[in-house]
């Protein structure tokens, strides 16, 4: 259950459920009934002259008890399994490991430009994805660097968490550029609040105001030896 899920369903759902309670006090009002209804109505055939079955016809009012019962599930996220023998936890976790594997889907899609695809020979598109699963996992590294470097877990009892999104990581890295001046020297651009944080998680100094070629090798080597005591 969610406070911020039922909050959200209340409000979703507040005319929806007026409208129910005022079928109650007018039953006319189900001639134009929304398709939602339907689960909720009950259908009685009721004779209209003498009794007989043969002429009769179909009145339809509301079960307030299964709107009470509807009511009670708002704010309530519910999953169906059939791993009996699994534990409520490990079947939430399992549920949050599969939202983030669609969210990897989204991220090779539109942050990686995994699609559409723009090669036609099979060794081309398989060169495509390759590029796209490794800047996928150097994400997924980026981001778990941030959260260990935030004193986080990437997941938890709330559900699991990128810290940085791809979106924001990519931004970031594209506005570290250096732009060459005269004398072998380099102007770089300020790091913004996200990068400073990749940067500390990472261990590494890119306080640099005017460096030089050597000192952009040094900050790539710095990187490389990162990457390497990662994994």
């Amino acid at each position: 259950w969610s406070k911020k899920h039922c909050d959200r369903e209340t409000k979703k759902n507040a005319k929806f459920l007026e409208y129910l309670e005022s079928v109650v006090r007018n039953p006319d009002k189900l001639k134009d009934k929304p398709k939602k209804t339907e689960q909720f109505l009950v259908k009685k055939e009721v004779a209209k002259g003498t009794g007989e079955i043969v002429d009769t016809k179909t009145v339809l009012s509301i079960d307030m008890a299964k709107v009470g019962e509807y009511k009670k599930l708002l704010g309530y996220y519910t999953l169906m399994t059939s791993e009996t023998e699994k534990s409520d936890r490990e079947i939430i976790d399992k549920y949050h490991g599969l939202s983030r594997i669609e969210d990897s889907f989204r991220i090779t899609k539109s942050n990686l430009d995994g699609r559409p695809v723009y090669v036609r020979t099979p060794e081309h598109i398989n060169a495509h994805f390759l590029v796209c699963f490794i800047a996928l996992t150097i994400i997924r590294l980026i981001q778990r660097r941030a959260l260990k470097h935030l004193g986080k877990e990437t997941l938890n009892h709330g559900g699991w968490e990128s810290g940085v999104t791809a979106d924001r990581i990519k931004e970031s890295l594209c506005s570290l550029q250096a732009s060459e001046l005269p004398g072998g020297y380099f102007l770089a651009t300020e790091p913004d609040g996200d990068m400073r944080l990749i940067l500390e998680s990472f261990g590494v100094d890119a306080n640099l105001r005017l460096p030089a070629v050597g000192d952009l090798r040094a900050l790539k080597r710095a990187f490389d030896r990162a990457g390497i005591a990662q994994a």
